[in-house]
């Protein structure tokens, strides 16, 4: 049957099968021992970012993730009692 194949897509396919075939062999093996060590050959992940900012800029604001100081607001009038007059007693 190859030599049905070969003669059917003459010369070159014969050259790049005898060429290709131990080359691929080759590089099979060598990658099923890497497998074997536990080599991967996984991309990095990618991570990514939006609102980058810089260190100086980060310096100069408030820390992302801390609230203000909380305000005491049973002594504040609510809307509704400023415009109807009440005072707080």
């Amino acid at each position: 049957m190859r030599q049905e194949i070969g003669n059917e897509f003459g010369l070159v396919s014969r050259v790049v099968a005898r060429v290709a075939g131990p080359f691929l062999l080759w590089s099979t093996i060598r990658e099923e021992r890497r497998l074997a060590r536990g080599v991967t050959s996984e991309p990095e992940p990618v991570l990514e970012r939006r609102n980058w900012v810089s260190a100086e800029e980060r310096a100069s604001t408030e820390p992302v993730g801390i609230w203000p100081p909380a305000r005491n607001v049973s002594e504040e009038l609510s809307p509704v009692a400023q415009c109807s007059g009440l005072e707080t007693v």
